[in-house]
């Protein structure tokens, strides 16, 4: 199976109203960090839980590729 981008993931929560940008404590990075948004149950049930278990899944992933860098 291939997985989604996390673009595409992100995408999706976002159109959701699941997920919200957050500013990036580093000035002039390419990188976009978003949060989870609280209240979004109702779209819970339009888009399912698969989009946020997919989140989920590829933070994890990146935390644990991140904490092996630093090793």
């Amino acid at each position: 199976m291939v997985e989604p981008s996390i673009s595409t993931v992100t995408g999706q929560l976002k159109l959701g109203q699941l997920v919200e940008p957050v500013p990036v404590p580093l000035p002039g990075s390419r990188q976009h960090h978003h949060q989870l948004r609280s209240g979004g149950w109702f779209v819970g049930l339009e888009y399912g839980d698969e989009h946020v278990r997919r989140w989920e899944a590829h933070a994890e992933r990146a935390r644990a590729r991140r904490a092996g860098e630093r090793a």
